[in-house]
This record gives C-alpha cells, structure tokens and sequence, in this order.
C-alpha cells in the first residue's frame, strides 16, 4: 500500500541476487517476453500463479515470494524460496525494520538467509555481500526512479522515456553510481558520447561503493566509453565474463567492441553466446548481425534477424544492418522492403544516414544530399547536437570523394562545434589541403598520454598517413600506417589510405594486395 515501495524492493533483491556468481536472476525483460507467449500483457501483475508458470516455462529451478507488511510505524518482511515443478519449500526467512528508512538493511538480511539455505557457500557470500544501501543508493525515493527507468528499458521504451528517471535519481542521491552509469548507457545508445563519457567517468569515481558485479560493469564501460581505452575494458568484459558466465551483458559488449576493432572472429563468438544467454534481447541480436555483415557473413545475419522477427523482438539496428546489406548486394526488393520498415518504425536520421551513403556510393549526389539534409534535421530535432555534427561530416566526406572540395568545405564549415575534437574532421581537412589545422589537432593528440585505442591505433596514424601524402611523400604514409595493421578491418580507410599511397610510390602491386582485401570483404 506505499507507493514507494513500488517496484523498489524486487529490484533491490534482483541486485542483492545478482551480486552471486551461483545464481542466474531471470530478468524483468524476459519474464515480460514470457507473459505474451502466455497471451498475457507484459506488465500483467505476477500473482504466485503466474510466477510459478513463468518459472516453469523458462526451466528455472527457484521461485522467490517476498512480502513486506507494516505493524504500526515497523514493517515485517518474509522471504520465500520454492522449487517451480513441485512447489516445495527450499528456504525462507524474516526480518523486521524499525522504519521505512531500515527496510533496505532488513531486505539485505532475509536475501542472505536464502542465498545461504540455497547452498551458497559461506566464503562465496563474504566475497559477494554489499549491502543494497552501499550498492545501490541509500535513498528509496532515488532507487524507486531508478527501478522505474529500469522497468521501462525491459519494456523497449526510447532513451527519452526512460533517461528521465535516471536522471531523477540522481537529482534525488548525485552519489548514486548505478544510475550516473544507466544515463551513461542511455546517451551512448543515443550516439551522445561525450555526454556518456561524462557520466561514466562521473559511475567509475563512485564504484567503490558498489557490488562487485556492478563495479565491472561500470569500469568496463568506463574504459571503453570514458577512457576510450578498448583493449584495458575488453580484459574487464572478459573478468566479467568468466565471474558471472550467464550474464549476457559482458559478452554483448565483447562482440560490439571486437566489431569496432575490425575483429569480427571474437566478435562473433561473443555475439553467439549472448544471444545464448539473452535469446529475447534484441539487442544481443542486433550486435551480432552487425558482426556477421562486417564479416561478409549475410545470408547468417538475414538468418538471425529471422530469429529475431519470430520472436518479436526487431530492432533500429537489426534493420539498419539489414539495410545496408541490401544496398551491399544491390537487392531491390529487399532495399524497398527495409526503407518502408524504418518509415513505420521511427528509423529517423539513423535510416536516413545509411540511406544517404548508400546513394552516395550509387553516386547519386543529389539524392544523398537531400538524405543527408534529412537526417541532420531529424537528429537536431531529437536534440542530439553530436550526431547532427557527425552526419555533417558523414556528408562532407562523401562531397570531398566525389570530387566536390568546395562543397565538403562548406558543409564542415556548418558543424555546430567549430572546435570539434573529432578526428574525422582532421583527417578531411588534411586530405582536402588544409594542413595547418590538421597539423595542429595531430600536435594536441600526440601529446596525450592516454589517447584510447581508436586514436592510437587507427585515427592518428590514418591523420600521420594523409599529411605524409599531402607533404609528397608517400612511402612515410605507409610507415605511418603500421600501428593500425591490426585493425586495419576496423573499415576501409587504413587499406584505400596505403593502396593510394602505394601508388603515388609507384609500387602498383602493393595497393593492388589493399584493394584485394577490400574487394574479399
């Protein structure tokens, strides 16, 4: 009957749960998923009726029943563990709270009563035991919100719905890690990256506080998004990985960060087992279709996103992936049938942009550009001021390969941070002439002792390569691209960067070996 309690308390003890590597807590996505398979909405309230089907149906093993009851200004809270097939009890405990502020600490006590009855050895819950208040926040109110958005994100609702409970909670307790990394998460997903970086940064200072099981979570993001160190989180994903080996997250996240390395083999062993693990998320699908296009493997991520479609669970980036496939393999059906799926489903300047380069690469400069012009409005009306600046840059690209110098100056002259630190716009502006400031954005990165590993390894030697070329002197390019062979996969600028500068050396038969990898790919 207190509002407050809505929803709090089953997320406290999924995260008092899931601090265990021996315990695999069914998340809020997937019972939701389970319920419409039983013709029921997915935000049905689980009697122990319905619970006891959902346990049955998805083969797991333990039912847990929690109430809390008040007695005057006290609250009495009980805990009960049951087998799902034969509904005998397995473990049960009680706890009483002095007061509302309490119930968190008592709600700690009754959930490691049970991991014990459960057989969780002692030494295991000494190791993985913080208390929720620690873990968490100690704010009711801010965890509430938090649950809330939580709640929401199970539901496949947009970052704009859920990003305001996060941010609520943090407004409510700014010391809440947890939630600093779900609004992280949330701007990442919306190509906001130096909002994300900002916040899991802002997570990472505060996970010391924080269930073991969270603290990797929030330092592998915050290497990989807020250092912009890969390779230091991909060894935390893998920590993860190994700890908690049915938590779908850490493979998910291996799969995206290999696919952006060019390493598509790890990427798709990881992508595999998170759709293993996660066979109702959609995003474990849309990684991993993503990994399989860059492979060259097609026909399996078409298979996949059949799999995906059967089971409900489509995704802007499944289509995305789809889409440029059919541009790839100039499918017209299949082109006609994907364009019409983002128009009915919110595709927006995501759609937009693949569209824009699939034109420009059919050459079709004024059809791209009106996409482009498309895409960047949709993106400035979401308010996502970095991703209109990286469209326009995306355009400006195309103009200075199709021969349009002028055009590409104008439209990077239009980005809305004139400053900007990425290195895309460096490298342009070396390759279409203007040296000076590519020459002074190399000085500032040079001198940076922690660059990330795209700076290091790809976008700094790509920025040494083209001023090489521009300066004349080709044969200092190819040296300079050596550090980024590893990653070369990563896409094709590395491979078309030394083919042409093989060529300008006049050593035809090394840019033909690039070219060929290109064309194998």
């Amino acid at each position: 009957g207190d509002p407050a309690f809505d929803r709090t308390l089953k997320r406290a003890l999924e995260i008092d749960l899931e601090q265990s590597p021996y315990i695999d807590v069914m998340s809020e996505r997937e019972a939701m998923s389970t319920l419409q398979l039983m013709g029921l909405d997915g935000a049905s309230a689980l009697t122990s009726g319905i619970a006891k089907e959902i346990c049955e149906r998805s083969n797991r093993q333990v039912l847990l029943t929690g109430n809390i009851a008040p007695m005057g200004h006290e609250y009495l809270l009980t805990l009960e563990a049951t087998d799902c097939a034969s509904g005998k009890q397995l473990a049960g405990a009680k706890a009483e709270a002095a007061s509302k502020e309490k119930v968190l600490s008592a709600l700690d006590s009754v959930a490691d009563h049970v991991r014990r009855e459960l057989g969780e050895s002692i030494q295991s819950l000494e190791s993985y035991q913080v208390p929720i208040a620690n873990a968490t926040t100690p704010s009711l109110e801010a965890l509430k919100s938090c649950s809330i958005g939580q709640y929401l994100d199970a539901q496949g609702k947009s970052e704009d719905e859920t990003l305001p409970f996060y941010q609520r909670a943090v407004e409510l307790d700014p010391q809440f890690a947890m939630a600093n990394g779900a609004i992280a998460t949330e701007y990442y997903n919306l190509n906001e990256y130096h909002l994300a970086s900002q916040y899991y940064r802002k997570a990472f200072e505060l996970s010391d506080r924080v269930s073991a099981k969270e603290k990797l979570a929030i330092q592998a993001h915050y290497y990989c998004e807020g250092q912009k160190d890969v390779l230091q989180g991909i060894k935390v994903y893998w920590m993860w990985a190994g700890t908690y080996p049915h938590d779908w997250l850490p493979w998910v996240n291996l799969s995206n960060e290999y696919t952006q390395l060019g390493q598509y083999a790890p990427a798709i062993v990881a992508g595999e087992r998170a759709v293993e693990e996660a066979p109702n998320r959609g995003m474990a699908y849309s990684v991993l279709a993503r990994a399989y296009k860059r492979a060259n493997r097609f026909a399996d991520a078409r298979s996949l996103a059949q799999r995906a479609v059967q089971r409900g669970i489509d995704s802007l980036g499944l289509h995305g992936s789809l889409l440029q496939i059919a541009f790839a393999e100039n499918d017209q059906d299949a082109l006609a049938r994907e364009i019409k799926w983002g128009e009915n489903h919110n595709g927006g300047w995501y759609f937009l942009d693949i569209q824009a380069g699939g034109a420009a690469t059919a050459g079709q400069y004024k059809k791209a550009e009106e996409l482009f012009r498309g895409a960047y409005e949709s993106a400035k009306n979401e308010n996502l001021a970095e991703t209109a600046d990286d469209i326009l840059l995306d355009q400006a690209q195309m103009e200075f390969e199709l021969g349009l110098p002028d055009a590409s100056r104008a439209t990077f002259g239009r980005l809305g941070n004139a400053d900007t630190t990425s290195p895309d716009l460096a490298i342009l502006r070396a390759e279409s002439g203007n040296a000076a400031l590519a020459e002074r954005y190399l000085e500032e990165q040079s001198s940076n002792r922690h660059p990330g590993t795209h700076m290091a390894y790809l976008n700094l030697p790509l920025l040494r390569a083209a001023l090489a070329t521009e300066h004349g002197k080709p044969l200092d390019a190819v040296v300079a691209l050596e550090p980024a062979r590893p990653y070369e996969m990563a896409n094709y600028s590395v491979l078309t960067q030394r083919a042409g500068a093989c060529l300008k050396a006049g050593r035809p038969e090394m840019a033909a070996a690039e070219y060929q990898k290109i064309l194998a790919n």
